[in-house]
């Protein structure tokens, strides 16, 4: 069975495609946008694991995104040119530029590699049941930075949690923040991803009550959900006592 260095965990050989983290890491060179992220998924994909590469087209591109319109085959074709275009211009992926949109290009991809002390470099596999769970680039931008963090553990579960301010994922996804909590916010209800608040305390430095960052994880918790049953009975409890 194989395994792959990530930068700090060991993962086994499963069904599942490499991508380094600098690509969903905010302010890095090689930060992508979630379409950006979703094309280089669908490129690696369909890459031939005989050759390496990728080959394929403008208009076959434009067909694949699932954000374009199927209906619209010259508007479709242009933003996949577009978005593979930055791609290039990011140094993710090399192809020659083709006369038009039907011409058939060969794509390389920049290999995931982790170097030994170059942080940039690290890399996760990226699950099946990642992109079997949605098929819109930003909830699965959302999902990828995530699992980054959740890791599995020697059981096979994902326990570790992603903390972040529940208003504060606009800077992840390059949008603004109240577009970009209604889209987590969308996710949790779809149940494609569970979120649960942190407990309030008191700060007896600052003299005041704090909450800390909201808890993300890719599976239900148990032991959160329990957490979180026992803080509403309290409230619950506490109103009848006022």
């Amino acid at each position: 069975m194989s395994e792959y260095n990530t930068g700090d965990d060991t993962y086994h050989d499963g069904k599942f495609i490499l991508l380094n983290n600098k690509y969903y890491t905010e302010s890095d060179p090689q930060q992508l946008t979630p379409k950006e992220l979703h094309t280089l998924i669908i490129l690696k994909i369909f890459t031939s694991q005989f050759k390496g590469v990728n080959v394929t087209t403008y208009n076959l591109m434009g067909h694949l995104l699932p954000f374009t319109n199927v209906s619209e085959k010259k508007k479709n074709a242009a933003v996949a040119k577009e978005l593979m275009q930055s791609l290039k211009v990011k140094g993710i992926i090399e192809y020659d530029d083709p006369k038009d949109s039907n011409e058939p290009i060969t794509v390389t991809i920049e290999p995931v590699k982790y170097v030994e002390g170059d942080d940039r470099t690290s890399f996760q596999p990226v699950p099946e049941f990642i992109l079997d769970r949605t098929n819109d680039p930003d909830e699965i931008y959302v999902l990828i930075a995530i699992h980054n963090v959740a890791k599995m553990c020697e059981k096979g579960e994902y326990a570790k949690p992603f903390f972040r301010n529940k208003k504060n994922w606009g800077a992840l996804l390059g949008k603004g923040n109240t577009t970009a909590e209604k889209i987590v916010n969308s996710m949790c209800v779809k149940g494609i991803l569970f979120y649960y608040e942190n407990d309030v305390h008191y700060d007896q430095n600052r003299s005041k009550f704090e909450q800390g960052h909201g808890k993300y994880y890719l599976f239900p918790q148990e032991k959160e959900e329990a957490r979180i049953r026992l803080r509403d009975e309290k409230r619950r409890l506490n109103r009848k006592v006022d």
